[in-house]
């Protein structure tokens, strides 16, 4: 670190400018700043570089405190404009370590959180802080004359501290300094605190690759496991299946209808036997990775009526009706394995007929669309084809709408009292078969109105049959809207936050500063970026990638739970995600060529926002679950 020390070449050397006062010049230092905290994930080298650039900005020499994981603080870095004193900061640096209890400087503003401001150290005041006698040598020799102290807080979490040292017979600091210092210590707390929080997701991940060796290995086992087990369960029931049936022709001699109908009852149970198997197989195979999908044109009339014809037996001894909208919709293509849609839809009509109250109804519909519902996951651009089953069943409690597509999962509550049988495995198949087909499984529920599956596949004119996993969609436009959004992210988050003042509804006061306004839009905006770049260019699925999104969801947790801390109702924080969408979008139009083709591209960055707000929101309302459902503070 000490070659951090020095001052880069051309900035000031021997005579300390005065202090900054002009407000164009602390906005072009405080932009340069955000660019190189902005450039690296290496925090320590970041916040020497931009300590550097404060040296001559704000006409003091500088020193740089972090807090290490124990608590304890450590020395970062100490600039001083003179380089013929660096020997004489090697040794402070050496010498004078932050303390825990100095009643002064950095530990004590770390542990108050509030900024500190000393106009005049005089002779009394240096001989308290320092160590020694060759300490306060030191110190006499590099000359104090005023200091201002800031705390780096982040996330409710004290970082670490700046504090800056103006010269022996300076004028010690104004107001502007103090707030430029501390707008400037806001943006590196996040800096540092985003750099920690990729270092612990790769931390993550590389614990989680080492972990997958043990599950692949685990994994092997229980695949061979479950082919010699099913191997062996499907042997004996298709042979009782088997002689079931030579008993039911009579070849042995006369049946009586009530033998009959016992043996139809056994090879009925037997056929649920091996559909059982059948069903742990699949979900075996999903999970190892080894499921193979097709990705073919196909018609979704087709795939429904050949989905009807094979549960209509059920559907008629249930006394259901069975509405089938999509006869004849000849419109409604997709692009998927017709065996695996068919599957999905056969789940969906069982799962409907098993939970619906005798008498009831079933409807069936179809269409495209160029807005599929912001909860499924989809990756490109449209159009979507959609299957709708609709029921007029119980339908599905609110807490059990994600958990439902979980394995071994049943809408009903208990486990122990179900009405129904069944193994639990069809919905997770269901849904992990459409996202291997690149598409998605979703649920709409509303409480007493039934339940409603939406199966999402991709329409057939977004792209010719593809191999399984061939993933990349290549959507035309997602390059240039990513670009404009970071060739505008400071006139989006100027007018985000201008925005964000101006309206009464929201508790933007003037003591809440630029940086927890923004708090971290400038992170997800550029996550954002990232994201729509991977999709033109196909690496949406790189390891890189994922580990973005977890970032940027991770990201969007803090936000939910920073607006929650500082007073922000739920309808404030659907406002301010709202005031930043509207924000993008409208940079974005503006910059954009009127002749662009960017509406599908578009389409894709409102549908991100839309989920950057469900996990914004989630995040605010387990927060105030933390609180005990008390009213926000403030």
């Amino acid at each position: 670190m000490d070659d951090l020390l020095s001052p880069a070449p051309g900035e000031a050397t021997q005579e300390l400018p005065g202090h900054a006062t002009d407000a164009l010049s602390n906005a072009l230092f405080l932009a340069e700043a955000s660019r190189l905290l902005a450039a690296s994930l290496d925090y320590e080298t970041t916040l020497a570089t931009v300590a550097r650039l404060a040296v001559p900005h704000l006409g003091a020499w500088c020193i740089v405190d972090v807090v290490e994981p124990d608590g304890s603080a450590r020395r970062l870095s100490i600039v001083h404009p003179d380089p013929a004193k660096q020997p004489l900061v090697r040794e402070l640096r050496a010498g004078w370590p932050p303390e825990r209890d100095d009643p002064l400087g950095a530990p004590a503003v770390m542990r108050t959180r509030r900024a500190e401001v000393i106009p005049l150290v005089d002779g009394e005041l240096l001989a308290r802080v320092a160590r020694d006698e060759e300490n306060l040598r030191l110190l006499e020799e590099l000359g104090i004359g005023s200091l201002m102290v800031v705390p780096l807080v982040a996330r409710d979490q004290v970082l670490g501290a700046i504090t800056f040292v103006g010269p022996s017979g300076g004028s010690g600091f104004s107001a502007r300094d103090l707030e430029l210092a501390e707008d400037l210590a806001a943006r590196a707390a996040l800096a540092v605190d985003n750099a920690r929080l990729y270092s612990a997701a790769a931390e993550s991940r590389a614990a989680a690759e080492a972990a997958r060796g043990a599950a692949l290995a685990a994994e092997r086992a229980k695949g061979q496991f479950l082919a010699v087990t099913s191997h062996e369960l499907r042997t004996p029931l298709n042979a009782i299946i088997g002689y079931t049936q030579l008993m039911e022709l009579g070849i042995d001699g006369p049946v009586t209808d009530a033998q009959r109908a016992k043996l139809e009852r056994i090879r009925a149970s037997g056929k649920h036997l091996v559909g059982l198997v059948n069903e742990i197989l699949d979900m075996a195979r999903v999970e190892a990775g080894r499921m193979t999908v097709r990705r073919e044109p196909g018609d979704v009339a087709e795939a429904v009526e050949a989905a009807r014809t094979l549960v209509h037996p059920q559907i008629l001894e249930s006394g259901h009706t069975l509405e089938n909208r999509c006869a004849g919709a000849a419109s409604a293509g997709y692009v998927g394995d017709a065996d695996r849609v068919r599957q999905i839809l056969v789940n969906l009509l069982m799962n409907a007929c098993k939970f619906t109250p005798r008498g009831g109804r079933i409807v069936v519909s179809c269409g495209v669309t160029a807005t599929p519902d912001p909860r499924a996951t989809l990756a490109g651009v449209g159009p979507w084809t959609h299957v709708d089953v609709a029921d007029t069943g119980p339908g599905i409690p609110p807490e059990k709408v994600e958990a439902i597509f979980e394995a071994f999962v049943q809408g009903e509550t208990e486990a122990f009292t179900r009405t129904q049988g069944g193994s639990g495995l069809g919905l997770a198949i269901s849904r992990r078969l459409a996202r291997l087909m690149g598409g998605d499984l979703t649920l709409d529920s509303p409480p007493g109105e039934g339940a409603r599956f939406t199966l999402w596949l991709r329409g057939p004119q977004d792209a010719p049959a593809r191999a399984e996993g061939a993933d990349g969609d290549g959507a035309p436009g997602m390059g240039m809207v990513g670009s404009l959004v970071l060739e505008r992210m400071g006139a989006i988050l100027a007018g985000y936050t201008s925005r964000l003042r101006a309206s009464p509804d929201l508790p933007a006061t003037p003591d809440t500063s630029d940086a927890e306004l923004q708090n971290h839009a400038l992170n997800f905006l550029s996550g954002v970026t990232q994201h729509m770049l991977a999709l033109e260019t196909g690496d949406a699925t790189t390891d890189m990638a994922r580990d973005s999104e977890r970032i940027q969801r991770t990201i969007l947790e803090l936000h939910g739970a920073q607006r929650r801390r500082l007073g922000w109702t739920e309808e404030q924080l659907r406002r301010d995600l709202a005031v930043l969408r509207e924000e993008v979008l409208c940079q974005v139009r503006e910059a954009a060529p009127p002749e662009a083709p960017l509406d599908a591209a578009l389409g894709v960055l409102e549908r991100m926002m839309e989920q950057a707000e469900r996990v914004t929101l989630r995040a605010w309302q387990a927060a105030a679950d933390d609180d005990g459902g008390d009213p926000p503070p403030g």
